[in-house]
């Protein structure tokens, strides 16, 4: 059975999921979702797939699946769930929270802004936002990172990554699966991501 060894990333531009040849680390790829030219990063995890005689027709399967997942995921009418308008006064990270932040993403990156949200949930801290590109890279192209970060604003103690750009470039452990289960799904990560798109 043949092996097919490829490298995983998340597209900083629409957090895309994508898949590519090991041989691309390093190189500029296009991303499948958005189009954006991105940058397969050197460390990008190395995912390997063994494949079997049955592979086309899960394929097959899963894409025909996928219309009918999305219909009923899909609301019925836009005027059952309107959008939410953001009343959310945003201000820019403390210092201490920004470097906490610049200390996990390393001297790679660049962190050109970035934004906080007071949580209204059950644990008590920030959503913290941030445009970042990796060094060398144009500002236009930068990736946008949440995390939560618990503490006070002036006195941050330990954060986790919300979405896969976040994770990918800081390594911080996914705040999902913990019993925090934020993820982007948030309406404050949701407006966080908005705030920071440019």
């Amino acid at each position: 059975m043949p092996k097919v060894t490829n490298v995983e990333l998340w597209c900083p531009h629409c957090a895309q999921r994508l898949l590519t040849p090991i041989n691309q680390r390093g190189h500029q790829i296009s991303c499948q979702g958005c189009g954006s030219i991105i940058v397969v990063p050197l460390n990008a995890r190395i995912v390997t797939k063994h494949w079997s005689q049955n592979t086309p027709v899960l394929i097959g399967l899963i894409v025909l699946s996928i219309p009918v997942s999305v219909y009923m995921i899909s609301p019925n009418s836009s005027e059952d769930t309107p959008e939410r308008e953001s009343l959310v006064d945003y201000s820019s990270a403390s210092p201490e929270q920004l470097e906490k932040i610049k200390s996990a993403l390393g001297e790679s990156y660049i962190v050109h802004e970035s934004r906080v949200i007071p949580s209204n949930g059950e644990y008590q801290g920030y959503w913290i936002g941030a445009r970042f590109t990796f060094d060398g890279e144009d500002e236009k192209d930068a990736g946008i990172g949440i995390w939560f970060m618990f503490g006070p604003k002036g006195n941050p103690q330990g954060f986790y990554s919300v979405n896969q750009v976040a994770y990918q470039a800081s390594r911080m452990g996914l705040a999902e699966p913990t019993k925090l289960g934020y993820s982007m799904a948030n309406q404050e990560a949701k407006d966080l991501f908005k705030a920071l798109t440019k």
